[in-house]
């Protein structure tokens, strides 16, 4: 989804505030992170909080997994 402009278009009408890309290429969420300004990359887990909300400001939370089995 993210690949297309229907997806960003749909990304940008629902006016998300976090985004966490799921099935999604490096470059594809790296174009995201850029829209919307922000991009936060974490390893393994995101944890939200109310004031990640508190002031509408809109991110992409990119998750990379380490973990290991």
């Amino acid at each position: 989804m993210y690949d297309s402009a229907k997806g960003f278009t749909l990304i940008e009408e629902l006016k998300l505030q976090i985004i966490i890309p799921t099935h999604s290429n490096p470059k594809s969420t790296r174009k995201i992170g850029k829209i919307l300004v922000t991009l936060e990359l974490l390893e393994n887990y995101y944890i939200a909080d109310i004031n990640d909300l508190a002031n509408s400001t809109r991110k992409v939370v990119w998750l990379k997994n380490t973990l290991t089995y």
